[in-house]
């Protein structure tokens, strides 16, 4: 499943900082384990190669659901919002209380994400 780049705009001080600041390398991306319905957000200079490497460790399909290019930065704050959803790790269940919120932090609609639990 290909992943969409995002040109998304937020308010938060956080972001706007980072525009003005330093060059920010690391991408936040969200990805969907296809075997346990179970979704990670993380942080990477390159997304796809990160998906190739957590499909090969856990042998199971990884779809890259979404890559925000220079907001890596985001990360620990969507973490510590869905703390409540966190499985294991980065790893988060996807209910839809967790799919509603992490959309609404992030200012985009995620893709291939729909509600269930």
């Amino acid at each position: 499943m290909p992943w969409k780049k995002r040109e998304t705009h937020s308010d938060s001080s956080e972001h706007a900082a980072a525009q003005e600041g330093a060059q920010v390398s690391d991408h936040l991306y969200v990805m969907l384990n296809q075997w346990n319905g179970m979704i990670k957000i993380g942080r990477s200079r390159d997304p796809k190669k990160r998906r190739r490497q957590i499909e090969g460790a856990t042998g199971q399909e990884i779809a890259l659901v979404l890559v925000l290019e220079g907001r890596g930065h985001e990360e620990a704050r969507l973490h510590s919002l869905l703390r409540s959803h966190r499985g294991r790790g980065e790893w988060f269940r996807r209910t839809g209380s967790c799919v509603a919120m992490l959309n609404q932090a992030l200012g985009t609609k995620v893709n291939y994400l729909p509600p269930y639990a």
